[in-house]
């Protein structure tokens, strides 16, 4: 006889988790199997694994935490599954650490800070919706936008690279920047504080671990 799942007395009514249970399953299985790293190519459940109750036990906890603080369920594990090692290595997150109060924290701070590194809403949206492997060109496309704001400074006020860098730097990109030569020349990341400050770093750490996304850089740069 299969142990019953024991759950604590929960406020939430049972029809709000067993919807948002639900939106946490399916976007779980999502990117369980659409990350690169991923060699899945059947219809993957993790309720159908060894590992169903401790995520069933974990997903209701978390229902109930996302109900109540008004959080977007799909959008709490794309941008929990971006975060540090899993990001990098292409690993999903503990489903205890996913409704923990810490990994809600780290989700507010990320959805800040990631959210600075595109112009628009859309970009950002393909950014959580991407496999690692697809990240590239999204940080491709938006240098070579920034470039092209650069570029229409160059040519409206007649400016040099480097001063155009400096005029339309509140516009331009952290991607852009990272492998900006004029930019480093001139102080780097040190020109910036607080959050700002911290997301070109993780831009310049990522391009610097992940070679694809270099190349992909390096190329939208060009000879810039």
């Amino acid at each position: 006889m299969k142990k019953k799942i024991r759950f604590p007395r929960l406020e939430t009514s049972h029809r709000d988790l067993a919807r948002i249970e639900s939106l946490l399953r399916v976007t779980y299985n999502k990117l369980a199997k659409d990350r690169a790293f991923s060699k899945k190519t059947y219809a993957y459940d993790i309720y159908r694994t060894k590992r169903a109750d401790d995520a069933k036990r974990n997903f209701i906890l978390l229902a109930d935490t996302l109900f109540k603080e008004k959080v977007d369920p799909s959008l709490y594990l794309k941008i929990l599954a971006k975060y540090g090692k899993f990001g990098n290595k292409g690993l999903m997150p503990p489903f205890g650490w996913l409704s923990s109060r810490k990994a809600l924290g780290v989700f507010r701070w990320m959805l800040v800070s990631q959210g600075k590194m595109f112009h628009k809403k859309s970009e950002f949206r393909f950014h959580l919706n991407d496999s690692e492997k697809e990240n590239s060109r999204r940080i491709g496309r938006s240098i070579r936008r920034s470039k092209d704001f650069v570029q229409e400074a160059m040519k409206t006020w007649d400016l040099d690279l480097e001063t155009a860098v400096f005029w339309e730097i509140d516009r331009l990109s952290p991607w852009f920047l990272a492998v900006c030569v004029p930019f480093f020349k001139n102080g780097g990341p040190e020109l910036f504080e607080g959050d700002s400050k911290i997301v070109l770093q993780k831009c310049i750490k990522h391009l610097v671990r992940d070679k694809h996304s270099f190349a992909e850089a390096m190329e939208a740069y060009g000879k810039f």
